[in-house]
């Protein structure tokens, strides 16, 4: 089950159906393409419109149900819910294309890259934060700020 949480609090299942389908191909998102095209898997997930597109056709039926307008919805998706929102459309084409035991194993797969991931980005911050902390005579003030004039010996 592919579910997401929006900046609002409200939780929404993406589930991908043969009769949502074809709406989701028309919004940008043609399941099978995702699946085989690496193009269309990177122009669907990592571009905010063509994702919100194929979510909102997935959870456009819930929403007027629960009085959420497309607008209230979109309002709901911040930069965390954005991420949020992908995951559970990966999921959601991964449990519509592949046999339930590889769907499960490719989204315990990616949940493991992501993790290392992050980690990995973590700590290359931290290192680079902990590199730029040196003796603080080279680091700028802040953008526009001069440096504090010093006394002459005259």
């Amino acid at each position: 089950m592919a579910i997401f949480t929006d900046a609002a609090g409200r939780t929404w299942e993406l589930r991908i159906t043969y009769g949502n389908k074809p709406r989701l191909a028309a919004a940008g998102c043609d399941v099978d393409l995702v699946v085989e095209d690496r193009e269309t898997l990177a122009r669907v997930f990592t571009r905010a419109d063509p994702l919100f597109a194929a979510v909102w056709e997935l959870c456009g039926p819930d929403a007027a149900a629960r009085g959420v307008s497309r607008e209230q919805f979109a309002d709901g998706i911040d930069g965390p819910a954005r991420f949020r929102m992908a995951e559970a459309l990966e999921a959601a084409v991964m449990d519509f294309s592949q046999p339930p035991p590889l769907a499960t194993a490719l989204k315990e797969r990616r949940a493991g890259a992501m993790d290392r991931v992050i980690a990995a980005a973590v700590t290359r911050i931290d290192a680079e934060l902990a590199g730029s902390t040196g003796s603080g005579t080279n680091s700028p003030g802040p953008p526009g700020s001069a440096p504090a004039p010093t006394p002459s010996a005259s």
